[in-house]
């Protein structure tokens, strides 16, 4: 499945309180939402790793 921008947002907002839950439809990549989500937004990056943070 290719995903949209439309259909990113779609998912985007049904996404409520830190304590949601979103379930993705199964023919949904995750690898592709990530891609999707760090065109979008930058990509992820590591805020913790071996007891150190990044800082910056």
């Amino acid at each position: 499945m290719v995903l949209t921008p439309w259909m990113l947002n779609d998912l985007l907002a049904r996404l409520t309180a830190p304590s949601g839950s979103l379930y993705l439809p199964a023919d949904i990549d995750p690898h592709t939402l990530v891609e999707s989500l760090a065109d979008r937004h930058g990509a992820p990056r590591t805020l913790a790793l071996d007891g150190f943070t990044d800082g910056s």
